[in-house]
């Protein structure tokens, strides 16, 4: 399926890489990354101030997908399995496709998970100590996301038309969530976008607000990083819609405290570097790609404390008549004393783990604020496994077979 989703969606990626995003911005030449200035070209708007607080949380365990068509394996933090979810109807699930609805509990008993089904049709599943029920039945679900321990959830519905997207986004706890009517409904038009839920903000476990961005629909290609457009927030008190990245920013990742975004400008020179925007504050920083990755850089994930940031750079192809794709990690420390820390590619990291090749290193999110999980996938693509970096060392350490679903929290 992941496979499937990066190959529908390049065509608009390549038809926005030539729309520019006019603004100042502030670069940093790495490793040396100075203290930024607030972005004044690109607006946050007002309702950062009635952006709840999100406290942070660590994880506890992993998901994963063995490839096996079984279901879903617990692995603890130590790359131990644990046990195993059944999810039937599903084929391979990925992240956005999974929210563990929940905090961990100690001993056998299992945290609910929510699953996106395809078969006999498509579905909100959810498995209970491996009891299946169904909660929603509706037609083109396409994404989820939750919220760290909550079982709090969204999701969003895309129905292609002949002039348009029309999308609807719901959200609210499994008890509910089916008989929740959308909290957003709308039709694009324009990009063909539908709507993907990125988190999901519970206070005093009481639903706040949902973070989404946009991708183009029904497109294909030799897809990197998916093409997001924008970042939004809507917020569950008043029902507004806030904007802080607009349509012509391509959102890369949202920090676990949710006030850092990372983003890049669509056009191929603009695209060169990462630029993260902390939303309380509008202060902009801008992060240099290396200079062979002329496929950009996505995939960034923030470590708990905002210390650190890690992403994915890529180049050449991977659909061409000789592929020639390779891919690198880099990892920044952030703030006043900032710069980039460590920078694998594909074939250093291939050798250190005893592969012959790697055909793509990606970071999928951070165990603590000192390690980071990595996918990494051979040249065939259904042989993936799991790694951990050790930021401080630079070391890499087998963690667990297969891919990256979600995170498990208290």
């Amino acid at each position: 399926m992941k496979t499937n989703l990066y190959k529908i969606l390049l065509f608009c990626a390549i038809a926005t890489l030539l729309i520019g995003c006019s603004g100042q911005t502030i670069t940093i030449s790495l490793p040396s990354i100075s203290q930024a200035e607030p972005a004044t070209a690109v607006p946050v708007i007002s309702a950062t101030s009635t952006q709840p607080a999100n406290p942070v949380k660590l994880p506890k365990g992993v998901f994963v997908d063995l490839q096996d068509k079984l279901g879903l394996t617990y692995f603890n933090l130590q790359g131990q399995s644990i046990t195993k979810l059944k999810t039937p109807g599903s084929t391979n699930l990925g992240s956005g496709e999974v929210v563990v609805a929940g905090g961990m509990p100690p001993g056998p008993i299992m945290v609910p998970i929510v699953y996106v089904a395809v078969d006999p049709q498509s579905a909100l599943m959810m498995n209970v100590n491996d009891q299946i029920t169904t909660l929603v039945t509706q037609q083109n679900i396409f994404r989820l996301a939750g919220a760290p321990g909550s079982s709090f959830l969204a999701y969003s519905q895309v129905n292609q038309k002949s002039d348009g997207i029309e999308n609807k986004l719901f959200a609210g706890s499994p008890q509910t969530i089916a008989q929740s009517p959308a909290v957003i409904n709308s039709f694009d038009t324009q990009g063909f976008l539908g709507i993907v839920p990125v988190a999901v903000d519970v206070e005093n476990d009481t639903l706040k607000g949902v973070w989404f961005t946009k991708i183009p629909f029904g497109i294909g290609g030799d897809i990197v990083f998916d093409p997001y457009s924008g970042l939004y927030y809507y917020n569950q008190a008043t029902g507004a819609v806030n904007e802080y990245l607009n349509a012509k920013q391509t959102f890369q990742g949202l920090s676990p405290d949710h006030t850092l975004a990372a983003y890049t400008d669509q056009g191929t020179q603009a695209s060169q570097e990462i630029k993260v925007l902390n939303l309380k504050t509008g202060i902009l920083t801008s992060v240099a790609l290396d200079p062979g990755s002329d496929r950009g850089g996505g995939f960034v994930q923030f470590s708990a404390d905002d210390h650190f940031m890690s992403w994915m750079e890529g180049s050449g192809f991977q659909m061409s008549e000789t592929p020639n794709f390779h891919s690198r990690l880099r990892i920044a420390q952030m703030g006043a004393t900032a710069g980039v820390v460590l920078d694998l590619t594909d074939v250093a990291s291939a050798k250190t783990l005893g592969y012959t090749a790697l055909a793509r290193i990606k970071p999928v999110g951070w165990l603590d604020n000192k390690s980071v999980l990595i996918e990494v996938r051979q040249e065939n693509w259904e042989q993936v496994a799991l790694v951990k970096l050790d930021v401080a060392s630079g070391s890499l350490s087998a963690f667990c077979n297969g891919s990256f679903v979600a995170f498990a929290y208290e």
